[in-house]
């Protein structure tokens, strides 16, 4: 199951839908009743909270990793949200509106934006930066679910087929399952039966792994409430100190690099299966990408399926792609590729050497070196066109030209 992104925790809300093309249903009767119930009553509350925490464990022999990762959510109408993610205790993404500014904060790259706030969660559903928030999850429903003005019609696209499994109990509360493909991906979803459907659990299909090993992913919903005043400093968010105001975070947001048009810094690649690759012995032969970025990081997961399939695309025309982790282990990088079934050249970085001879500070950074060695691109960016960039920038590197350097972009937004 491939995602775009450290894919877990917000994306809950876009999945669910049950009315298929001419008229043919996607979903049984039960499963229809229940998602009926579920849209109406997340768009008739006034507000609510809840936390949302994804728990991940990959098995192999002799090991055992595991991952927390949490949000929290405040929803109040006609326009105030937060959604705080923490990995580790520490803030990882913000995106909070308090009704008058909507601010987004990525600690991976150490800036954030303010805009003026729209007036709906409609509105709210349609900025940028939402698409980093449905990085984060297995799928699109928790949003869809929170701030459309059509909930239902608004999943409607989003699966394939659904079926209810049955009831179970949980914490002393009884749960309906229901089951839903789209694509190539599976998942199970466990509403609160009642006169209140809260969602309780997702639970994303195991993927296809070897061997001895599994890996198991699991969203919970906790800590709710429905309908009760929620405090003004839900709403709030201040930047940390040193955070840098940029306009978007969907465009380059870093000035040029020093390392343009210079010979690349000599290093060697300790790859995720223990071999090593001297980058020096590359030169001469192939094109390289390096693309820097951790599992925790939601724009650089957010990238990974775009640099797996230009590495495909790229395979027999002389280019290799890296995907550099930053400073997390072993089992971690393998965990999270296995999971999502990607089959990227991932460099182990523990000690971050890469990192600072290449002078990267914030991720995702992608660069690309010219068959003679020489850096001939280097980005910080999220854009949504980054597949048509680096197409066209290694289509020029494979002419043998160079790519023009960017004049980068801090402007502060409105």
């Amino acid at each position: 199951m491939k995602t775009t992104v450290y894919n877990i925790v917000v994306s809950l809300c876009l999945f669910i839908s049950c009315q298929g093309g001419a008229g043919e249903p996607k979903c049984d009767a039960k499963t229809d009743e229940i998602l009926h119930r579920i849209a109406d009553f997340y768009h008739n509350a006034a507000s609510f909270t809840v936390g949302i925490q994804l728990y991940r464990i990959h098995l192999a022999p002799a090991v055992k990793n595991e991952r927390w990762v949490r949000y929290d959510v405040a929803v109040q109408r006609p326009n105030k949200v937060s959604f705080i993610l923490k990995d580790g205790g520490d803030i990882t993404y913000a995106w909070v509106c308090d009704g008058a500014r909507v601010q987004t904060y990525m600690a991976s790259l150490g800036k954030y934006t303010s805009r003026k706030a729209p007036a709906s969660m409609d509105e709210l559903s349609k900025q940028e930066e939402v698409e980093l928030i449905k990085g984060t999850l297995e799928s699109n429903l928790f949003l869809n679910l929170l701030m459309k003005d059509n909930p239902y019609e608004a999943m409607l696209n989003e699966v394939q087929s659904g079926k209810y499994i049955g009831s179970e109990s949980q914490g002393g509360s009884k749960l309906d399952r229901m089951q839903f493909t789209a694509d190539k991906a599976k998942w199970d979803l466990c509403v609160q039966d009642g006169p209140q459907p809260l969602v309780r659990m997702f639970l994303p299909a195991e993927p296809t792994e070897p061997e001895g090993t599994s890996t198991v992913v699991t969203i919970t919903f906790d800590r709710w409430t429905v309908n009760n005043p929620v405090p003004d400093e839900r709403f709030r968010f201040v930047p940390p100190a040193g955070a840098k105001k940029v306009s978007s975070f969907f465009k380059k947001i870093e000035p040029p690099s020093p390392l343009l048009r210079r010979q690349a810094p000599d290093t060697k690649l300790k790859l995720l299966d223990g071999s090593v690759t001297d980058l020096a012995r590359l030169r001469g032969k192939n094109v390289v990408v390096l693309d820097f970025w951790a599992t925790w990081c939601v724009p650089c997961c957010k990238a990974l399926p775009t640099m797996e399939e230009l590495a495909g695309v790229y395979k027999n025309r002389g280019v290799v792609f890296y995907a550099v982790n930053s400073k997390e282990d072993a089992e971690t990088i393998k965990s999270y590729l296995d999971f999502h079934n990607f089959r990227l050249n991932a460099v182990v970085d523990k000690e971050g050497t890469l990192f600072s001879k290449y002078g990267v500070h914030n991720i995702p950074q992608t660069v690309i070196i010219d068959k003679n060695g020489i850096v001939q691109a280097m980005h910080g960016f999220l854009a949504d066109d980054v597949k048509e960039m680096l197409t066209s920038e290694l289509d020029t590197v494979l002419e043998g030209k160079n790519v023009p350097i960017p004049a980068g972009d801090d402007a502060d937004g409105p």
